[in-house]
């Protein structure tokens, strides 16, 4: 379809698909020809009172940068749009690394200030079919799931909703369109710079799939839509699970459909801060699978897993269960901490409920200076004609349990560690009970 009304055509086939009709629209218009025909597409289907145009100067390109904004006003000027224009620099706040991505956090920034301090209720973006092509070739050659295949049409932008009504448009139906209504537009020299990967994918990538085969970014288009609708699928399925299990026992998602499973653990994941990729989503699956209590799996953003109780907890940066601080009872009568949630005694506890309880005979004489008190650097102590380290016991306590369960001790030695068995050459007769609250 190569003529001008191929791309209001399939721009009104997207914005009806996916709903797309706001109140107030800001349109993100850099000046060139992508930006230049969605602003002036939007402002024919809907009105100048409608929509806003927003040009980010990037402070990059010297002035040619300042040549574009200027280009900008003056197109939006002669036709009566309203116009705005925001200046960020990039080069400063990235430090000279990771332009394209400080460049794109400022310039979404900029995008949601001033819809918000216009009223617009949605911003206009001019991703085409090509730029969907190139972000699925990217995703893919770096790893990604089916919610990489492409680019969203609409997504929420800081509670705003972020559209993009050419993204079933072709780059030579924009051309076309430009053409046929007369429109000045603007070349930024940097899209040529191969070292950017998006460009080296425009020129090197793109055109021979075209040529292989003329339906290629038409084809990515129909796979891109079909991914989105499977991904909206599996994520119902994992939003019913998780309002079912708060709990998200070992058990129950080991029995979950590996697909369902992924989404599961990035929402799970999400909600202390963090976004694993593939690898930490299957070392998350391994860590389920053996239901290891005490195992962690480490996570980007400073955040964690680990399997206590066969339940999968997560925590965000900073967070965990923390360390307890250093304590010592006597426990010659036995002893009781509700901070810690522990309690030491003589006789049988009638009820358990909710709680651990080891046993252990010791001599008596040691029971009369009998102290439980909170592990120490160095701990060890030798049971099975081997010295052990309590550092290294832990590693089988439940992991809520690891830093409160007290070792028991006669002056310096240790006699026991609650869950191992005494230490050689102290079992007596008399029988003490250590009772351990399950958090």
């Amino acid at each position: 379809m190569k003529n001008a009304e191929a791309l209001p055509e399939k721009a009104r086939l997207a914005i009806e698909k996916f709903k797309m009709r706001p109140n107030k629209t800001l349109v993100g218009f850099s000046g060139g020809a992508d930006s230049t025909a969605l602003l002036h597409f939007l402002v024919g289907l809907w009105g100048k009172d409608a929509v806003t145009a927003l040009h980010v100067n990037h402070g990059i390109r010297g002035e040619n940068a300042d040549r574009d904004e200027e280009n900008c006003r003056a197109f939006c000027l002669a036709r009566g749009i309203e116009f705005h224009a925001e200046k960020v620099d990039v080069p400063a706040e990235s430090g000279g690394a990771a332009i394209e991505e400080t460049a794109r956090r400022l310039r979404y920034a900029a995008l949601v200030k001033t819809a918000k301090e216009i009223g617009a209720d949605a911003v206009a973006l001019a991703h085409t079919a090509d730029d969907n092509a190139e972000t699925f070739i990217f995703n893919v050659s770096r790893g990604c799931g089916i919610s990489g295949l492409g680019i969203p049409p609409v997504r929420d932008l800081d509670g705003l909703k972020l559209i993009r009504p050419l993204i079933y448009c072709a780059r030579e139906d924009v051309m076309e369109y430009v053409k046929a209504n007369s429109l000045p537009y603007v070349t930024d020299e940097t899209n040529a710079d191969e070292k950017y990967s998006r460009n080296y994918i425009r020129k090197n990538i793109i055109p021979p799939l075209s040529k292989l085969n003329g339906g290629a970014l038409k084809n990515v288009s129909a796979l891109s839509d079909r991914a989105r609708d499977d991904e909206d699928f599996i994520d119902g399925f994992a939003e019913a699970y998780m309002r079912r299990d708060g709990a998200y026992s070992s058990r129950s998602l080991r029995a979950l459909h590996p697909a369902v499973l992924s989404r599961v653990l990035m929402k799970m994941a999400a909600k202390v801060g963090s976004t694993p990729s593939y690898t930490h989503i299957r070392a998350l699956e391994k860590l389920i699978s053996s239901g290891k209590t005490g195992d962690e799996v480490k996570l980007p953003d400073g955040c964690s897993a680990v399997v206590a109780d066969g339940k999968l907890r997560f925590f965000g940066r900073g967070e965990g269960l923390p360390d307890a601080e250093e304590y010592s009872f006597d426990a010659s009568r036995g002893a009781k901490s509700d901070a810690l949630g522990f309690e030491v005694r003589f006789d049988a506890p009638e009820k358990a409920d909710g709680a651990r309880v080891f046993s252990a005979k010791l001599k008596k004489e040691d029971v009369a200076l009998l102290t439980v008190r909170s592990r120490r650097a160095g701990d060890a102590y030798r049971y099975g004609n081997m010295t052990r380290t309590v550092k290294k016991l832990t590693t089988k306590v439940p992991f809520d349990a690891r830093s409160r369960r007290p070792v028991f001790a006669s002056g310096d030695k240790i006699l026991w560690y609650p869950g191992c068995p005494v230490a050689d050459g102290k079992a007596g007769d008399t029988e003490i009970y250590y009772i351990e609250k399950i958090f």
